[in-house]
């Protein structure tokens, strides 16, 4: 993926940083872009111990078919 396609995705999700609630819209923005380009796609997860890691991540590569 190059740098500007990578950042044409951020921008969409990430143009106003008001965290006050959760806007679906913009995630769904996200990865409706990410799945229909077919590109790679990497995902850092972070937590503390019993956090849900490993299970987000086996529900994300469900859902995406990896």
């Amino acid at each position: 993926m190059s740098v500007s396609a990578f950042s044409k995705c951020l921008d969409i999700g990430f143009t106003q940083s008001e965290f006050t609630k959760p806007d679906i819209m913009k995630d769904f923005l996200v990865a409706s872009m990410l799945m229909q380009s077919k590109i790679n796609v990497i995902v850092l997860l972070a937590g503390t111990s019993g956090t849900g890691k490993s299970t987000l991540a086996s529900l994300v590569g469900a859902r995406f078919g990896i």
